[in-house]
């Protein structure tokens, strides 16, 4: 489990409480230098390589082992990490439907600034990375990074849809899940594995759970 998989459960998890629904839809971002072709290296290419997909996340139960599970499992059965929806998107000559469009996006920066670490963010002025007259997508947008240790959490979102105090009350309930989800995973004594963990693509939840209870009474 990567604390990305933590971070967006507690975000399904709030948004399934704040909307009332038990599928919650969110635009993942990512930095889309997947390794998915044998013999390139982007390793020296400047540039942004920026993936954006949706993905449909579905919990049916507020337990947080589960929610986690299943939160994770969803990630990893999106291939390459979603490089290969904005070439279906915008290159395939297929009419394909890109029905699902969700209002709101996720993107989890990574980590920055560890001791010891061979890279660090440049203290370098920038200009503008976004163009001031573009236009926001999503009405909401959720953007984290650790940054020397330290968990840092942006809300973005777009006034016209939000008041101040709604997106105030939000920000504390996924503060309150996170809290919960971090302390569920340090107070684990044992380690629970996931169809993921096995290289088991059509395995699900349920089968794995089956071969435990049946390796109990062996």
């Amino acid at each position: 489990t990567e604390i990305n998989d933590l971070l967006l459960t507690a975000l399904v998890l709030t948004m399934k409480e704040w909307t009332g629904e038990t599928r919650v839809a969110i635009d993942l971002e990512g930095h889309g230098r997947e390794e998915i072709l044998e013999g390139i290296d982007l390793t020296r290419t400047v540039g942004w390589f920026t993936s954006i997909y949706p993905v449909l996340f579905e919990l049916k139960t507020d337990d947080l082992s589960t929610a986690i599970k299943e939160v994770k499992e969803t990630l990893r059965r999106v291939p390459n990490k979603g490089v290969g929806y904005g070439l279906l998107q915008y290159l395939s000559e297929e009419k394909i439907d890109f029905r699902l469009q969700p209002e709101m996006s996720f993107n989890y920066l990574g980590q920055f600034g560890q001791e010891g670490a061979d890279q660090e963010m440049a203290v370098l002025p920038m200009g503008h990375q976004i163009s001031p007259r573009n236009r926001q997508i999503h009405a909401l947008e959720v953007n984290g990074v650790i940054m020397n240790g330290v968990l840092h959490l942006n809300f973005h979102y777009n006034r016209k849809a939000y008041l101040p105090q709604t997106i105030e009350k939000l920000v504390e309930r996924y503060k309150s899940y996170l809290l919960e989800v971090i302390s569920h995973c340090v107070n684990k004594k044992t380690v629970e594995r996931t169809p993921s963990d096995f290289s088991m693509k059509k395995m699900t939840m349920e089968d794995l759970d089956d071969v435990f209870a049946a390796l109990k009474d062996l």
